[in-house]
């Protein structure tokens, strides 16, 4: 879209627009920029800022302003049009008198006007069709309505007279009741008493069945002749009979049980009981005997006896107690007699303890180089020794250190090697070893210290040192050159590095596509063709390199790595990768050695001043002290 004016854009249709998601281009001129918009975002921001009385009434739809929208009181009589309000738009009893233009007719007034409407006494008796009846009537007419000799029986409809209310308390003579119409339901209850019955007034006839409760008899009105035979014995109150009053005696067999209280009185310390031997005889009151209680059991209780020798005692009042006394206390030591009763207590003895045997617990004694505290701490005797680590001490008989000192030499004697265990280093030796104090091969290379022998460094090691020696070796590492000191100097016994890598030439490298173009039997051997690209660094490809034919940078295992026709690409290693060797500005072809030993096709062993270099029939250049010039 950035070659495309906003002009010759493909058309968004209206149906297809999301408000919240399309974007419209909008220049920012705050920030000299185009930014984009979404279209509800425009728009909602637009309408709040446009400028009053700026949007026409005809681009508003018909009907789609509802009331809600609308200013409180912002309606006035000119936006309503005539006849546009409708009885159902005024709130019931919105208008006011004062709201009327003229009269309301009768016209106007529909059926069914509440009375509440009309004002108190403004309608008049001639206003009225017609009589008021008395279901018109609301509430009652009092009687200063009615003049007095009124309303005759004739103007009482049946039972409108109510007793209750209408008829005044006690105005109804006795005459004015019919014979024989006054019943049992017109009598209060205790309405009659004895002044409003004639003597002889009520006969049998006039009462009713059961009518008459015991309250309605006189007290001891009620004569024997008046009471039928077989009055039942219930109806006689306890205790209301007197002896008196029994014809003869009562048969003992009509008794039920007899109280304690009917029986003749005791006396002290006796009960009733039956013969102290065996038969039988009437019970008589006498003292308990032994006999009459039975013998108490494991299940039962009963009489028991206290012997004397039963180590229980019974005073005079009866009370059985422990036939023993003893002061209370707690004691080690106990005395008990055959009844388990504790006789006296004592602490122990050093005389109730065994003395312990082996292998038994039992009472023991201090005995020499052993003290005891006062609390019973057993503790071994002080010897007067300070507390400390010593390497010399003195035992007595018991092995407790009565002394101790440290090791002098004269307390070390002369040991042979087979007799020292463990190993000597410069701190436990005072002194030194003398050579011939060491055996021959005893001497070990674990028991050489590193860099005791050889110097592992880059830079050549000073010839002055005290701590070099003949025989005494350099390794520097970044050649992989062995030197060795022979009292004079520093003499190569190793090969250089190029030559200990295997520098193997696999074939040529366009470097402006990164491809293999030619390959070699060495690089066939690595399993590469014609078209590779050259492969991730490893250990087993160490040595391993190839010859730039085209210059460029797009070998992929040296990115931004500029190479030159002739130059090389060597592998390191998996650590070090390739690299690239610039031999345009090597010294003499040396791919950047700083030795001749480093070539690999150049051997010097121990280089001496004024050596030479002879080519050999392998094509490789050997020191050389004398050369054959031939026969002059």
């Amino acid at each position: 879209m950035a070659d495309k004016r906003i002009t010759d854009l493909a058309v968004l249709d209206s149906a297809e627009l999301d408000a919240t998601i399309d974007v419209l281009a909008v220049a920012d001129v705050s920030a000299s920029e185009t930014k984009k918009v979404t279209a509800s975002a425009l728009i909602s921001k637009a309408l709040g800022q446009v400028p009053e009385d700026t949007i026409n009434g005809d681009l508003i739809i018909d009907g789609s302003i509802s009331g809600d929208k609308l200013a409180e009181n912002s309606i006035t009589a000119r936006e309503l049009a005539p006849n546009s309000v409708n009885t159902v738009h005024v709130v019931d009893a919105a208008i006011t008198n004062d709201k009327l233009s003229g009269d309301i007719t009768n016209e106007k007034l529909a059926a069914g006007i509440d009375g509440s409407k009309l004002q108190d006494a403004s309608v008049s008796s001639d206003k009225l069709i017609g009589g008021i009846t008395n279901d018109q009537l609301v509430g009652g007419i009092t009687g200063d309505k009615i003049n007095d000799g009124q309303i005759g029986s004739n103007h009482l409809q049946g039972d409108a007279v109510n007793g209750q209310t209408h008829v005044q308390d006690r105005s109804i003579p006795a005459i004015k009741l019919q014979q024989n119409t006054l019943t049992a339901d017109e009598i209060a209850p205790n309405a009659i008493g004895a002044s409003e019955l004639g003597s002889g007034s009520v006969d049998t006839d006039a009462l009713q069945n059961n009518a008459c409760s015991t309250p309605k008899y006189q007290d001891a009105s009620v004569t024997d002749a008046k009471l039928a035979n077989g009055i039942d014995g219930a109806k006689l109150q306890d205790g209301s009979v007197t002896n008196a009053k029994l014809a003869g005696g009562i048969d003992g067999d009509n008794l039920n049980d007899v109280p304690l209280s009917k029986l003749p009185k005791a006396p002290h310390n006796t009960v009733l009981a039956g013969p102290q031997v065996s038969g039988t005889e009437s019970p008589s009151y006498r003292p308990l005997v032994p006999a009459d209680l039975p013998a108490a059991t494991a299940a039962t209780a009963g009489a028991v006896s206290v012997p004397a020798d039963g180590g229980l005692s019974v005073a005079l009042d009866g009370a059985v107690r422990i036939a023993n006394s003893a002061i209370a206390g707690t004691s080690s030591v106990v005395t008990y007699d055959e009844h388990g009763l504790i006789k006296s207590g004592r602490n122990l003895e050093a005389s109730d303890l065994p003395p312990a045997a082996p292998g038994q617990i039992g009472g023991v004694k201090p005995g020499d180089g052993i003290s005891i505290s006062g609390d019973g701490t057993i503790s071994q005797s002080v010897t007067g020794v300070v507390a400390g680590e010593y390497t010399k001490v003195t035992v007595d008989e018991r092995g407790s250190v009565t002394a101790g000192k440290q090791l002098e030499a004269s307390d070390i004697p002369n040991l042979e090697y087979s007799q020292i265990n463990g190993t000597l280093d410069l701190a436990t030796l005072n002194g030194q070893v003398r050579s011939d104090q060491i055996q021959n091969d005893a001497i070990l290379k674990q028991h050489l210290a590193d860099y005791s022998i050889t110097y592992i460094q880059e830079g050549t090691p000073s010839t002055t040192s005290s701590d070099n020696f003949v025989g005494c070796m350099w390794f520097q590492e970044s050649t992989a050159s062995l030197n060795m000191w022979n009292g004079n100097s520093w003499m190569s016994i190793g090969q250089g590095r190029l030559s200990a890598e295997n520098l193997r030439y696999c074939g040529l490298v366009d470097a402006s596509t990164g491809l293999i173009t030619a390959v070699t039997q060495f690089g066939v051997s690595e399993g590469l063709k014609v078209g590779d690209a050259i492969p991730v660094a490893s250990d087993e490809r160490t040595g391993a390199y190839f010859v730039i034919e085209t210059a460029g940078d797009q070998i992929l295992q040296t990115p931004g790595e500029s190479y030159n026709p002739g130059d090389w690409c060597l592998c390191s290693g998996a650590a070090a990768g390739w690299s690239r060797i610039n031999t345009l500005n090597g010294g003499g072809g040396g791919g950047g050695a700083t030795r001749l030993n480093d070539l690999i096709d150049v051997n010097v062993g121990s280089a001496v001043t004024g050596a030479l270099l002879q080519l050999q029939s392998d094509s490789t250049w050997q020191e050389a002290t004398l050369i054959d010039c031939g026969t002059f």
